[in-house]
């Protein structure tokens, strides 16, 4: 795991490339202040919080604060992480986790 970017580094969130061997499984803890989203470089595997949903290049997943973030490599597998302290735009409604496939957004021009 590299830290790519940090607080100390001057960043307001931490990101890591992430190489997860065959066959071994990565988890991030569950903290009630971090909002987790992760994106599937290369490889393939499971994301063992939704039953062993499979991922794999492209896969991306927002979590909210409080969900752990768990996933089993089966095949080498490279992953950028970022966590940040979570600024909810309703403070009373806390966002549901959201996980889906970079081919599947409609390309759209801003």
């Amino acid at each position: 795991m590299r830290v790519l970017a940090a607080p100390a580094l001057g960043a307001s969130f931490v990101q890591y490339l992430i190489d997860l061997p065959d066959a071994k499984e990565g988890t991030f803890t569950g903290d009630a202040r971090l909002e987790t989203f992760y994106y599937v470089l290369s490889g393939a595997g499971d994301l063992l919080e939704l039953g062993g949903r499979e991922l794999h290049p492209g896969h991306f997943g927002l979590l909210p604060p409080g969900q752990p973030l768990s996933i089993r490599s089966g095949a080498p597998r490279r992953l950028l992480v970022l966590r940040k302290v979570c600024q909810p735009a309703e403070p009373r409604r806390p966002f549901k986790a959201h996980h889906g496939r970079e081919s599947d957004v409609k390309p759209e021009v801003w």
